[in-house]
Order: structure tokens, then sequence, then C-alpha cells
């Protein structure tokens, strides 16, 4: 279950989700995709040559729980999830626009969801460094965008 993403491999964990649906828009689940990886690959992965991605998928209650870990550059001591989702609003020699992660927390809004936590994992780890930790409700439909 995994694909490759430039220099090194994203990996896919379903185990504990089998037979849950996420109803999600297509264009706007695609568009959180692609700032995932695009801040991934522009923030974390500077001068990196074995990148490394991990989705995991997770059940709880009523919801699919998606944690996102990589192996690029830690974030900033100062850096919060306000931070991330706030346009305008970057820390570090890599920040950009800001409007990544307000997009990413546009689409989780629009679909009824939460970004719960990001931050850097423990040291220690030796995988992964970073992490980000969405919630998406099970069979619920988030179409439309709300106001």
């Amino acid at each position: 279950n995994s694909f490759k993403f430039k220099n090194g491999n994203v990996g896919l964990n379903f185990d504990e989700i089998s037979h849950k649906t996420l109803f999600v828009s297509e264009i706007q689940f695609e568009l959180l995709l692609q700032c995932l990886f695009e801040n991934a690959d522009r923030h974390g992965f500077i001068e990196q040559k074995n990148y490394r991605m991990l989705f995991k998928l997770t059940k709880n209650d009523n919801k699919i729980i998606l944690e996102i870990q990589n192996n690029g550059n830690r974030f900033p001591d100062d850096f919060t999830a306000e931070n991330y989702i706030t346009p305008s609003k970057y820390l570090g020699a890599t920040g950009n626009t800001g409007l990544g992660g307000y997009l990413i927390n546009l689409v989780i809004n629009n679909h009824g969801g939460e970004l719960i936590d990001i931050g850097n994992l423990d040291e220690k780890s030796d995988l992964y460094s970073v992490y980000f930790k969405i919630s998406l409700p099970i069979n619920a439909n988030y179409y439309e965008l709300k106001d």
C-alpha cells in the first residue's frame, strides 16, 4: 500500500476502516492532498534525498482520523496550528504565502471535519519527524461550501 513521491515513499495504512465511507468533494480533497504534498516539499524536504510520508486512517466513533507523518524538517518551536491555518501568517526561513495550510483547513471544515493537531514528533523517532491529525465524519455529506 504505497506509491512513489519524488525520491521517497508514501505509505498508506487503512487497516482499521474497512467498509466505511467518506463522502468528499473529489476536487476539494484533491486540493487538500496537493497542498499537503506541496507544503511538505516546500517546507519539510529541503535538501532531503529520502522522503517518507505515512497516511494512517483510523476510526473513532463516527469519524475517520487521518494522521499524516513525514520525515521532513521539524516545525519551528513557536509554530502552532493557528499559524498553519491563518493565511499570510508563516514562520521560518521557508515561509511562503501561508495559503497552503489555510486551504487545507478550509477543505476540512467544508467537510464537517477539523484539524485536530499539528506538531513535531518525539526526536527519538527514527522514521518521522512531524505530524498532522485531521478528523472527518463518516457517512456525512458536506459537499457544499459553508459560510
